[in-house]
C-alpha cells in the first residue's frame, strides 16, 4: 500500500480507500462464486488450446473423444460446441482465439506441476486447474482496478477519482459479471485497455519510442483475445487531438516521418498475435481462417442493433445500468474541458459502440446488462470523471444532482441484487415482465409467463401450453405435388428417395411470414413408406432456419411410429433466434440409405402465441 502511495499524485487517500474496499467487494464475490467451476462454456473454448497442446498433444482435435469425456465428466458445456469440423481434413478448428490461453498459462502451468501431488487429475479440467485459473484471474482483476486508480489520478482529483471508482464499479455490472465470469475476456480487456491508456499518454508526454511500442503489443494482444479489439489503434494517432484535421497531421506524421518506428511497431504487433497465425496453420493449412463459423450469429455491420443495445428493456444498456447515461452525459463537459480527448476517447467510444450492437446475438447471451461494455469502462472513466467534476463546480444545482447520480447508484445496486436473485433474468426480459416486477423482492409463475420463451441448452423443448396460441398457417406438402413425384399402386402421389437422391421437396417459408413475434411453434408431420432393413437413423424429418444458404437452429427427427412399413414422424420445432427476419425456416426429409424410400407427405402447423410478450 505505501508503495501505491508513493506512485500516486499527491493526497490519494480517499481513491486508495474506495479502491481497497472495492477489492475487498471483489473478493467477497468472488468467494462466494463456484470458483471450481469456472472453465464451462465460452471459456472451455478460449483455454482448449493449453491442455490440448500440453496435455493431450492433440492441437488439431483430430480425436475429440477426449474432450468430449471431459467435457461430459466435468460438465463444461451441453455441446461441444466451441470447436468446428475443418473442411477437407480431419480436425476441429477452436472458433475462439487464443489470447485468453496465453493470459491462462501461468496458471495452468502451476496447477499441472500440483495436480497429481495433490491427489487431483492431470487432465486440464479437475479442480486445481480451475482454481489456478479462478485466482489468476482475481488478481489480474485486482490490477485492473488499480490500474484503473493511476489512470484516473493522473487526470482528476482524488474525490473525483474516488466518486467515479464507486459508481463505475459498484453501481453498473462489473461486480456481478467479473466475479462470476472470471475466466472471461471483459476481466482481461479491462485491465488492458486501462493500461494502453496509460501508456498512450505516456508516449505523448514523452515521445520515447518503448512506450508507443508496448501500446503496440497491447492492442495486439487485446486483437489476440477478441479480433474487433483492433479498434484499439484509434487512440495511438488521435490522443491529444482537438480536431480532426489535427489528428489526421499526426497521422501523416506517423507514416511519413517515423516510418522506422511504425515498422518496428509492427513487427512486434505482429510477433505477438503470431502464435494464432500458427495455430491456424497447423489446423486448417491457411495462415488466415474465419474459425466463427456459426451461421446463426455474426458481426454485421451494415445492420447494427445499436437502439436494441441501449434501450431494449431485454437487455438495454441504459436499463439495467442507468449510469452509463451520466457517463454518456460526460462527453458533453468532456468536450470543453478536456479538448485533447475529443477525437480520441468520443471516437473510440463511438467505433466501439458501434462494433458491439452490430453483432446478431446483441444481448450477448446469459448475462447481466452488456457485459461486452465492461472492457471500455477505463475509457468511459474518463467522460464520467468528467461529468462529476462539472456537477462538483456547480453551485445552484450541485445537491439535486449529485443526489440524482446516487439515486441511480442506488437504482443500479438494487437490479444487481435482483439479478443475483434471478428476479431479473439473464437474456428473456420483456418490456412487459420488466414493469410487472420493478421494485419486487419475488416474483410469481404468473410474473415469468411474461418472460420470452424459454430455450433450453439440451435442446430438450416441447410445445406446451397450446392453448394459449393460435394456428396461423396449415401447410400440407403433398397437395402441391408436380412430375417429380409418382402414384403408388392405389394412386397415392409419392416422392421417391434412394442413395442419388436423398432430400424430399422442403417445406420452407421465411420467418417473417410465420410470424411478427420472436418465435413460432411449427408441428411438422410426415408419412413415408419404407422397405424392410432399413435403419431408423437413416431416414430422418429435418427442421432448420437457414442464413445465407447456411443452416442454423438444425433438428432431426426419427420416426415416431413404425407400422406395417409405413413410418410416421412428429416434430414440435421451436423456431431458433433468427439472425434476420428474412431467414427461412424449412422442412424436408433426409434419407441416408441405399434402398428406396417413398415420401407420402409432408405437413406443417404453424402457431403463433396469442399475446406474446
Amino acid at each position: 500500500m505505501k508503495a501505491m502511495m508513493r506512485l500516486m499524485p499527491g493526497d490519494s487517500r480517499w481513491s486508495l480507500l474506495v479502491t481497497t474496499m472495492l477489492a475487498l467487494l471483489l473478493l467477497w464475490r468472488t468467494v462466494s462464486s463456484p470458483m471450481h467451476v469456472c472453465l464451462h462454456w465460452d471459456s472451455t473454448g478460449y483455454y482448449f488450446y493449453l491442455p490440448a497442446l500440453f496435455i493431450y498433444d492433440d492441437i488439431e482435435l483430430t480425436n475429440r473423444s477426449w474432450l468430449d469425456d471431459l467435457r461430459s465428466q466435468y460438465e463444461l458445456s451441453g455441446t461441444l460446441y466451441q470447436m468446428h469440423p475443418v473442411p477437407g481434413r480431419e480436425g476441429h478448428v477452436d472458433q475462439f482465439s487464443c489470447g485468453v490461453a496465453i493470459i491462462l498459462a501461468p496458471a495452468f502451468f502451476l496447477a499441472h506441476a500440483l495436480a497429481e501431488p495433490l491427489g487431483y487429475k492431470a487432465d486440464g479440467f479437475s479442480a486445481i486447474y480451475q482454481l489456478t485459473a479462478a485466482w489468476w484471474s482475481f488478481l489480474l482483476a485486482l490490477a485492473g482496478m488499480i490500474a484503473l486508480l493511476h489512470l484516473l489520478r493522473r487526470f482528476f482529483s482524488d474525490g473525483t477519482t474516488a466518486i467515479v471508482l464507486v459508481l463505475l464499479l459498484g453501481g453498473t455490472n462489473y461486480l456481478v459479471q467479473v466475479p462470476g465470469n472470471l475466466v472471461s475476456p471483459h476481466n482481461y480487456l479491462f485491465l488492458m485497455m486501462a493500461l494502453y491508456l496509460l501508456v498512450v499518454d505516456n508516449w505523448r508526454r514523452s515521445g520515447r519510442s518503448y512506450f508507443f511500442y508496448i501500446a503496440i503489443a497491447l492492442a495486439a494482444g487485446a486483437a489476440l483475445i477478441r479480433p474487433t479489439e483492433l479498434i484499439w489503434l484509434w487512440i495511438l494517432p488521435t490522443w491529444g487531438s482537438t480536431s480532426l484535421r489535427q489528428a489526421w497531421g499526426q497521422f501523416r506524421e506517423l507514416l511519413i516521418f517515423r516510418q522506422a518506428l511504425v515498422l518496428r511497431a509492427l513487427g512486434i504487433g505482429l510477433l505477438v498475435v503470431s502464435p494464432q497465425v500458427i495455430y491456424w496453420l497447423v489446423s486448417t493449412g491457411r495462415p488466415f481462417y474465419m474459425s466463427y463459423s456459426n451461421p446463426g450469429e455474426g458481426l454485421d455491420l451494415l445492420q447494427p442493433h445499436t437502439l436494441d443495445f441501449l434501450f431494449s428493456f431485454r437487455k438495454g444498456w441504459f436499463i439495467y445500468t442507468p449510469l452509463a447515461l451520466v457517463a454518456v452525459l460526460g462527453f458533453i463537459p468532456l468536450l470543453h474541458r478536456r479538448p485533447e480527448w475529443r477525437i480520441a476517447v468520443t471516437g473510440l467510444f463511438l467505433i466501439n459502440l458501434y462494433v458491439v450492437s452490430s453483432w446478431t446475438t446483441w444481448w450477448y447471451a446469459q448475462c447481466f446488462s452488456q457485459r461486452v461494455m465492461i472492457h471500455s469502462f477505463p475509457l468511459l472513466a474518463l467522460p464520467l470523471a468528467c461529468a462529476i467534476d462539472a456537477v462538483r463546480g456547480w453551485t445552484r444545482w450541485r445537491l439535486p444532482a449529485m443526489a440524482g447520480i446516487a439515486g441511480l447508484f442506488l437504482l443500479s445496486v438494487f437490479y444487481q441484487w435482483q439479478y443475483t436473485q434471478r428476479i431479473l433474468h439473464g437474456d428473456r426480459m420483456t418490456a412487459a415482465y420488466f414493469f410487472r416486477i420493478w421494485g419486487k423482492t419475488e416474483v410469481t409463475d404468473e410474473d415469468m409467463e411474461l418472460l420470452l420463451i424459454e430455450r433450453p441448452f439440451d435442446g430438450s423443448m416441447s410445445f406446451r401450453n397450446k392453448e394459449r396460441y393460435s394456428l396461423v398457417r396449415d401447410e400440407d406438402l403433398s397437395l402441391r405435388v408436380d412430375e417429380s413425384w409418382q402414384s403408388d399402386s392405389v394412386g397415392v402421389p409419392e416422392f421417391l428417395l434412394h442413395a442419388e437422391s436423398a432430400f424430399s421437396p422442403v417445406i420452407r417459408r421465411p420467418f417473417s411470414e410465420l410470424t411478427t413475434r420472436d418465435h413460432a411453434w411449427i408441428l411438422a408431420d410426415a408419412e413415408v413408406r419404407v422397405p424392410a432393413g432399413v435403419r431408423r437413423e437413416d431416414v430422418l424429418l429435418i427442421t432448420t432456419a437457414e442464413y445465407n444458404g447456411r443452416v442454423y437452429g438444425y433438428t432431426s427427427w426419427e420416426a415416431a411410429t413404425d407400422s406395417a412399413g409405413i413410418w410416421k414422424f412428429h416434430a414440435e420445432y421451436l423456431t431458433p433466434e433468427v439472425r434476420t427476419k428474412k431467414d427461412p425456416v424449412t422442412v424436408y426429409i433426409w434419407y441416408r440409405g441405399q434402398d428406396t424410400v417413398a415420401v407420402h407427405g409432408i405437413r406443417t402447423r404453424v402457431f403463433v402465441r396469442d399475446a406474446a410478450p
